[in-house]
């Protein structure tokens, strides 16, 4: 998902005579110093703290904003140096700066000092940092200040995230009647980037009540707005089918989506699709926009993908949509762009839709065989592949032996669930291509792992099938 705009460049300003003006920093010559000027954490924390009591809520707001900035900057850098290093007395120093400016920040939303638009931008900016930061398996955020800003906002058990996004709600909702489009859609989005849905003392959810105030507003909702809302509502789970259908009228009600990107639109139906909401003028809309384009080349591998995934699992059939997709895939010089999911939710959409189109399999078949490695696919994507190349009735002798080898070289098959070992036997089977070896991997480790009895009656069937056709096999053999 794009972010949601725009990073505010307010000013912490020298103290003059006027009472509106704010004590800050100076740069030499006399220069405001804006707190987008802050090239480190370091430079940011130290004259936030100097200047503590003379920060307002915009000048917080901006604080936080800058600090995500930084954070993400330094993950960017795909040369960065080693991590920096600091001394018990610079820690100590830096939770204190950062802890100091984050007190002031709840003092004022306690204050109710925020007004909407500085308190969604704050939403934004926090969830970015605990986005940034909850990720004890990257050594990224284990460096000092990634620590620091994790004991302060997310805490042990998340217990300080879940106060920090409460507060924030309880914050929000006596100023939800002034909120427009674009702050309703970032209040959302922030709350669904870091998994939380507030519950207020009304006993409603703080979606609910954006929800509410959303849909007689969706007319002024931008593009991104619109994406970033059923998004952010399926992300949390927070299930609203009433603005869902609303949303889907907007959307199909205006001229034409040329505004949407295709993230957006691709965003858009997965949210749909994931629901539960049907929409067939939704998809019809979407289908016969992207069939109008003169060519995809704005779509990256995933939206592709993603599209496709989506209008086959709705079932929303559209042979024209589904073409124009292949033929943008098969005009490719090469699949090099597109990652494995990409290409097992592509197949498995064509199959799964019922829409036949061998080049696309061929082209497919042809790149994984050429990969170096299957690594790269996970069990459940590899699973998809084969039984949508099994499902589509298109054979490949060649990419069937790939998989095999590849599934054999394994040093188990925990990775696979037993609804993949019995779809990648019933694969084979559907194919007629008996690869003993495998079968019998796939045998053991079910015979061992697996009870059979608590298997959906689909998938005994096809293991059933698949051991009764590889013991006819064995026993022709012999």
């Amino acid at each position: 998902m794009s972010p949601p705009p725009d990073a505010f460049s307010l000013g912490i300003r020298q103290s003059s005579a006027s009472s509106k003006s704010k004590p800050g920093v100076e740069r030499k010559g006399g220069k405001s110093l804006f707190m987008k000027d802050f090239n480190s954490i370091k430079e940011a924390s130290r004259m936030a703290f100097k200047h503590l009591d003379d920060l307002n809520s915009k000048q917080l707001s901006a604080f936080w904003t800058r600090i995500s900035q930084l954070l993400m900057d330094l993950r960017n850098q795909r040369n960065r140096r080693a991590g920096e290093e600091l001394s018990a007395e610079q820690y100590h120093q830096r939770r204190n700066e950062l802890f100091a400016v984050f007190s002031k920040t709840l003092d004022n939303m306690i204050k109710r000092e925020f007004d909407q638009r500085h308190l969604t931008q704050l939403a934004l900016a926090l969830a970015k940092i605990v986005r940034e930061v909850d990720d004890p398996g990257k050594k990224f955020s284990q460096e000092p200040t990634q620590k620091i800003l994790h004991s302060i906002l997310i805490g042990q058990n998340l217990q300080r995230r879940e106060e920090l996004f409460q507060s924030i709600a309880a914050c929000a909702l006596p100023l939800l009647p002034t909120f427009d489009a674009r702050y309703l859609a970032n209040l959302a989005y922030a709350n669904a980037i870091v998994g939380t849905v507030p519950r207020l003392k009304d006993g409603k959810t703080l979606f609910d009540h954006v929800a509410e105030r959303s849909v007689p507003l969706l007319k002024k909702f931008e593009p991104q707005g619109l994406a970033n809302m059923v998004w952010a509502y399926e992300k949390v789970g927070a299930s609203n089918p009433a603005l869902f259908e609303e949303v889907a009228k907007e959307i199909v009600a205006r001229d034409h989506l040329g505004a949407f990107k295709p993230q957006a639109l691709s965003n858009i139906l997965l949210a749909y699709s994931k629901s539960g909401v049907q929409s067939s003028e939704l998809y019809d809309k979407v289908a016969n926009h992207i069939v109008g384009l003169h060519d995809l080349g704005e779509f990256e591998p995933q939206h592709c993908s993603n599209m496709l995934w989506t209008f086959a699992k709705a079932g929303e059939s559209n042979p024209r949509l589904f073409q124009k997709m292949a033929d943008h895939v098969i005009g490719s010089n090469h699949l090099n762009s597109f990652n494995s999911q990409d290409i097992s939710n592509t197949v498995w959409a064509f199959a799964k839709a019922q829409e036949s189109n061998p080049r696309l399999f061929q082209k497919v078949a042809a790149h994984i065989i050429r990969m170096n490695h299957l690594n790269s696919f996970k069990s459940q994507a590899l699973t998809n592949t084969l039984w949508a190349f099994a499902k589509a009735r298109e054979s490949h002798p060649q990419l069937f032996h790939r998989v095999a080898d590849h599934v054999l070289s394994l040093d188990n098959l925990s990775s696979f669930s037993s609804h993949d070992c019995s779809q990648i036997l019933w694969a084979y089977s559907s194919v007629d291509i008996l690869h003993i070896a495998l079968f019998k991997k796939v045998h053991d480790h079910v015979e061992k792992n697996v009870d059979y009895a608590s298997l959906d009656e689909d998938s005994q069937d096809a293991l059933l099938r698949a051991y009764q056709k590889a013991k006819n096999a064995s026993t022709k053999r012999e």
